[in-house]
């Protein structure tokens, strides 16, 4: 499993904007929680993992990096100006992806009071264009570019 959510573009109205060191709302105080969730179905899949604050170090005055066992859910995330990306997987993994089709799948990262979010529809390729070979089960890859819902605003 991978996420990166990526805000560098102009048309990006909304930024990525990770905490400063030292701020109280910063990983390394405060952990995060990561979320994959079904956007489709009420009450559908949702998967959340804790990253706790010992896991985060600091790569820079607002960037920050994040290594769990290789056992975890997730294993590594990387959190800076602009980008929010986390991988995982494997057996500690809940999220199944055992639909014929996911639709759309969201996911979010918090720390403290501040989130971020991203929901996207599968990737549709090939001529007539098709989600098929994105979106099976045991696979999903999400539409590149698509912009975040405006609910996915952090205070």
């Amino acid at each position: 499993m991978s996420f990166k959510s990526d805000t560098k573009a102009p048309e990006h109205l909304f930024k990525i904007e990770p905490p400063f060191q030292g701020s109280p709302q910063n990983p390394r105080s405060v952990g995060a929680t990561g979320v994959v969730y079904d956007s489709v179905a009420i009450g559908g899949e949702l998967v959340i993992v804790g990253l706790p604050a010992a896991g985060w170090t600091a790569t820079g005055p607002n960037a920050y990096k994040y290594k769990g066992a290789s056992t975890d859910p997730i294993t590594r995330a990387v959190l800076k100006p602009n980008q929010i990306s986390f991988k995982g997987g494997k057996d500690a993994w809940a999220y199944t992806l055992d639909e014929p089709s996911q639709g759309r799948v969201a996911a979010a990262m918090f720390i403290g009071n501040t989130f971020w979010c991203a929901d996207a529809p599968a990737k549709a390729s090939g001529n007539p264009p098709s989600t098929a070979k994105n979106d099976r089960v045991d696979k999903f890859v999400a539409a590149p570019n698509t912009p975040a819902p405006p609910f996915c605003v952090s205070p």
